[in-house]
């Protein structure tokens, strides 16, 4: 099985690209901007619940916020 890391800075990605402040993704998903804000830098990792609204809201699968490991070890 490949190694899989939630890639939080994903989620900033496409909620810049759709024009989405951080409040609004909260309160589309049911939490805070301050919860957001923590997930998108790396320092809360979201509930799978929570990960699932924000998939939703961007018309993207759950597997987008994840990094598959090549497995060389190898940072980007």
């Amino acid at each position: 099985m490949e190694d899989e890391r939630f890639a939080p800075a994903r989620i900033k990605l496409l909620r810049e690209a759709k024009g989405i402040t951080q409040e609004e993704l909260g309160k589309r998903v049911g939490c805070t901007r301050q919860a957001i804000q923590q997930i998108e830098i790396g320092h809360n990792t979201p509930s799978v619940d929570t990960l699932e609204k924000i998939a939703k809201v961007f018309k993207a699968k759950v597997g987008f916020f994840f990094d598959q490991g090549g497995g060389n070890g190898s940072g980007s």
